[in-house]
């Protein structure tokens, strides 16, 4: 019996009751990891929090870091890797969000972030650009047309 294979799942049990308990929060990456913990653990065809992810989607194609900030690149990417791990057919969403990645993109191929800390003031950063382009990148490829 191998003790930490236990341990791992006690820790992933504890954060799964934890990210399906009753905190809510108003992030992307939370509508996101909520989703898809529903469907996971939930069994849930389409769960409260991806419909939440779904309305969340700005007119622009994208999301937000949270409901009120502007799309942004790391937030699209993060709503489109968990609607392409969901079950369902989400056409036009993803649409709507390769349209604006690649609107947003810049000619070197990478996309800029703002940062979200108040230290950063909203402005991009090497760290934000680099997560936002890792996020877009991995939506981009989870949803790519077959």
């Amino acid at each position: 019996h191998d003790l930490a294979l236990d341990e791992h799942q006690k820790t992933l049990d504890k954060a799964v009751k934890f990210t399906l308990g009753d905190f809510t929060g108003q992030t992307t990456e939370w509508m996101a990891v909520r989703a898809l913990l529903e469907q996971e653990f939930g069994g849930q065809q389409e769960s409260a929090s991806l419909k939440l992810l779904l309305n969340s989607q700005h007119e622009d194609g994208g999301w937000g870091w949270d409901t009120g900030h502007p799309s942004d690149a790391l937030a699209t990417g993060i709503a489109l890797y968990a609607l392409s791990r969901s079950k369902g057919e989400f056409v036009k969403p993803v649409k709507k969000a390769h349209d604006f990645l690649i609107r947003t993109q810049t000619e070197k191929g990478h996309w800029i972030v703002p940062g979200t800390k108040q230290v950063r003031n909203n402005k991009p950063g090497a760290t934000s650009n680099y997560w936002g382009t890792c996020w877009a990148v991995i939506g981009l490829v989870s949803t790519q047309p077959k």
